[in-house]
C-alpha cells in the first residue's frame, strides 16, 4: 500500500492558502474566553505517545481536570475509548469549539494537531515526535538545493511564526534542545528540557508490549519464539523503504526458528514488502499500531537507519543494528544535525541485507557482541534521554504549574 505522499513543501504551500481562514479563526481564539480546567491532546498518528503520557499522568495526579483527546477517525475513537479518555472528532464542529475553549494543549507535529490558530491564547505545549537526528523545520536541505530561496524564506518565516505560539517545546535533552531551537527558530528559553514524557509509557509497560507481540505472533503461526527483532526505518521524502534486500538475507532470517521479524513503515511511507514471503516477518502496520512507542519495551534487538526510534530504544539498553544505505544523499537532503559516523560509534552497515546479517548474528549467543551493541545504546541513552523511562511526564507537569523553565 502506498504512503500518504505527505511533503513538507506541499504541507507549508497548503498552509499559505488557508490564510484567509486562519486569520478568522485567530480573530476568534483572541476573544476566546479559555476554561484552565480543559486540556486538550492530539498527535497526527493517532492515539499513544507524549501526549497520552500527559492525559494519563493529567488523570491521576487531578481528577478534575477535563481531558479531552481529539481523534481523527474511528481507530483513534476505539483507542482513546480503551484509555477511557473523552474524546471528539478534531475535524468537527465541537472539535473546533474545543480547540477555541480550552486552557491547554499538547501535540506532537504542529497547530494542525490543534486545529492551527484556534488554539492560539491557550498554553500550547509542543512534545514533537523524537529526539532529531535528521534535519527538521528551517534546516531541512532541499531536495533542490534550496535554489528556490525566496519561496524558502516565505515557508521559514510562516513555520517560525507558527512556532511562536508554542507556550514551551519540551526536550528529551540539552542536545535534542539546541537542534529544536534552531529547527523552530525559537529562543532557548521556550525549548525546556525535561524528559521525553512518551519515555515514560516505555518504562511503565509491565509487559503489555512483549503480550501484545507474543499474541500477533501465535496468530501469525510463530508461537513460542523467543527472539522478537523491529526493522523501522525513517520517512524519506520519496516515499522509500527498505530495498535491494537480497535472497541471503531472507533465507537466514527464515532460517531462524527462535526469531520473529517485526515490520514496521514509517506512516507517511509505502508499506514494506522487501519481505514477503519470508515466513517469521509479520508487518507492522501504522494503520493498525499506531504508536510504536508502546510497543519498544517488547522487541529484542532494532533496526533502523537515520530514525530517531533509535534515540528511544537507547533507553532499553538492548542492541540497535545501524544502517545507512543511502548515507550520501540523505546527508546532503534533508541532511543530518551529527556526522553519522559518530553518532553510530563507527558501527553502520551499507545496506539492509548487511544489516539483516548482523541482526541475526546477534541472535547466536555471542554475549560479547550482544554487550558491544548494549554498551553503545547506553552511550546513546546518556546523549538522548539522560532523564531515562521514569518521571519525564512529572517535570512537564511541574513546569506547567511554576511557569519557570527546568534545565
Amino acid at each position: 500500500m502506498a504512503g500518504d505522499n505527505f511533503s513538507f513543501l506541499r504541507d507549508s504551500l497548503l498552509k499559505a492558502f488557508k490564510l484567509p481562514w486562519f486569520a478568522v479563526l485567530s480573530i476568534l481564539a483572541r476573544f476566546a474566553v479559555r476554561d484552565r480546567n480543559l486540556w486538550l491532546f492530539s498527535r497526527r498518528s493517532g492515539v499513544g505517545d507524549g501526549p497520552l503520557a500527559m492525559a494519563l499522568h493529567f488523570r491521576e495526579i487531578n481528577p478534575a481536570l477535563r481531558l479531552v483527546w481529539l481523534t481523527r477517525d474511528d481507530a483513534d475513537d476505539r483507542l482513546a475509548e480503551f484509555h477511557q479518555l473523552e474524546f471528539h472528532r478534531r475535524d468537527s464542529l465541537h472539535g473546533l469549539l474545543l480547540c477555541l475553549k480550552a486552557g491547554g494543549g499538547f501535540m506532537t507535529n504542529g497547530f494542525s494537531d490543534l486545529r492551527g490558530p484556534a488554539i492560539w491564547g491557550a498554553q500550547v505545549i509542543q512534545l514533537w515526535h523524537g529526539a532529531p537526528l535528521k534535519r527538521i523545520g528551517r534546516d531541512r536541505r532541499d531536495h533542490s538545493g534550496r535554489q528556490n530561496v525566496l519561496l524558502r524564506r516565505l515557508i521559514d518565516r510562516l513555520e517560525a511564526y507558527w512556532n511562536s505560539h508554542c507556550t514551551y517545546v519540551i526536550s528529551a535533552s540539552p542536545l535534542a534542545a539546541e537542534r529544536l531551537c534552531s529547527a523552530m527558530a525559537l529562543p532557548a528559553s521556550r525549548v525546556v528540557v525535561t524528559g521525553d514524557p512518551r519515555m515514560d509509557l516505555v518504562g511503565r509497560d509491565n509487559g503489555a508490549a512483549r503480550r501484545t507481540l507474543e499474541a500477533l505472533a501465535v496468530t501469525h503461526g510463530l508461537g513460542g519464539r523467543r527472539l522478537f527483532a523491529i526493522v523501522a526505518p525513517t520517512w524519506r521524502e520519496d516515499g522509500a523503504v527498505v530495498d535491494g534486500l537480497d535472497a541471503h538475507a531472507c533465507s537466514i532470517v527464515a532460517a531462524r526458528s527462535d526469531l520473529v521479524v517485526f515490520v514496521r513503515a514509517h506512516p507517511h511511507s509505502a508499506e514494506i514488502d522487501a519481505f514477503d514471503g519470508v515466513p517469521n516477518v509479520i508487518a507492522l502496520s501504522p494503520l493498525d499500531y499506531r504508536d510504536v512507542t508502546a510497543l519498544l519495551a517488547g522487541f529484542d534487538v532494532l533496526l533502523t537507519d537515520y530514525s530517531s526510534i533509535a534515540m528511544d530504544f537507547s533507553v532499553l539498553s538492548r542492541p540497535i543494528v545501524l544502517v545507512a544505505p543511502d548515507l550520501l544523499g540523505y546527508a546532503a537532503a534533508p541532511g543530518l544535525y551529527e556526522d553519522y559516523c559518530r553518532f553510530s560509534e563507527g558501527r553502520s552497515y551499507g545496506s539492509w541485507s548487511d544489516g539483516i546479517v548482523e541482526l541475526v548474528s546477534l541472535c547466536e549467543g555471542d554475549h560479547a557482541l550482544a554487550q558491544s551493541y548494549s554498551d553503545r545504546s547506553r552511550a546513546m541513552a546518556a546523549r538522548y534521554h539522560p532523564f531515562g523511562t521514569e518521571g519525564n511526564a512529572e517535570r512537564v507537569a511541574s513546569l506547567l504549574a511554576s511557569g519557570k523553565e527546568c534545565r
